[in-house]
């Protein structure tokens, strides 16, 4: 008696259990055990295919990361590039503006000092038709005055192009001749320093398309900067050359048979330092002291 109620339990004699009560009480085991073989390996392929699953979003959410870092670091790279060409065309802005002023301001000085140079030129070449004509220094000193006239009234029409450009005047030209005027045109600040002036000029240079006065006012600053860089005593190179040089040739150097000619002026100074490379082709831009 149990809870109140009875249980009867019965157990058979030893001489009741025959061949067919073992044969069912076999297949009952038998079935017992393949359903629990059944609901194990289905709980087993569960728990396979629940891994394959979590294995396969684990691998999409990686994918999905790593696109995602990249569409970052894109963005962020795309947001940079523009942040910098903003900044570079604000900054051609302010220089376009300055260049402006500063051309204004050059002509109002310009138209200044023409007119005294006008008085000086008309002075000399007066003064040249007066000297004796077999005075070869007094000759040579008058033409120099007059050559340096004419070159800074080119000098003030530059300044003046600043506000109101003008087109080049290009012709066929000897860049060795204009080395030499150039040369010539400062050579007396060279030799007031005691500074040696070395030229080595490939005569079988060809004539090149180009603005003479331009191109010669090039050649003046660069050997007046070659002279003030070059401590007393020291030397100077100036060169020509041309030669096939594959790094300079494309889009700028695809004219003619490809050569090109290179100009030279090497000097005994300090150098210039690197901070200050990237500002020498700025107009008016100089570490001298004004």
């Amino acid at each position: 008696m149990f809870g109140g109620r009875h249980w009867t339990g019965y157990i058979l004699p030893s001489n009741t259990y025959t061949p067919d009560t073992f044969f069912t009480l076999s297949r009952g085991i038998f079935v017992l055990g393949l359903v629990i073989t059944i609901l194990t390996m289905s709980y087993i392929y569960r728990l396979m295919d629940l891994n394959e699953k979590r294995s396969i979003e684990v691998k999409e959410r990686e994918k999905a990361e790593t696109l995602l870092r990249k569409s970052y670091e894109q963005l962020e790279t795309r947001v940079t590039e523009r942040t910098k060409q903003l900044e570079d065309a604000q900054f051609s802005l302010v220089e376009t503006e300055k260049f402006k002023t500063v051309g204004r301001m050059a002509a109002g000085v310009a138209h200044e000092v023409k007119n005294p140079l006008a008085i000086i030129q008309f002075g000399t070449e007066y003064l040249s038709r007066k000297v004796p004509k077999d005075d070869e220094v007094v000759k040579g000193t008058v033409n120099d005055i007059l050559r340096a006239i004419e070159r800074a009234n080119l000098i003030i029409s530059d300044l003046l192009s600043y506000s109101a450009p003008h087109p080049m005047e290009i012709k066929e030209e000897s860049v060795n001749s204009i080395l030499q005027e150039a040369l010539h045109l400062v050579v007396h600040e060279a030799l007031e320093k005691n500074i040696t002036v070395n030229t080595s000029f490939e005569p079988s240079l060809p004539k090149l398309d180009l603005d003479k006065q331009r191109i010669l006012q090039v050649f003046v600053n660069l050997i007046t900067n070659a002279v003030h860089a070059t401590p007393s005593t020291g030397h100077i190179e100036i060169r020509t050359r041309q030669e096939q040089d594959e790094d300079l040739l494309g889009e700028s150097f695809d004219h003619g048979e490809g050569l090109v000619v290179f100009c030279e002026v090497v000097d005994s100074g300090p150098g210039i330092p690197e901070d200050e490379v990237k500002k020498i082709f700025e107009p008016f831009y100089t570490t001298k002291d004004i």
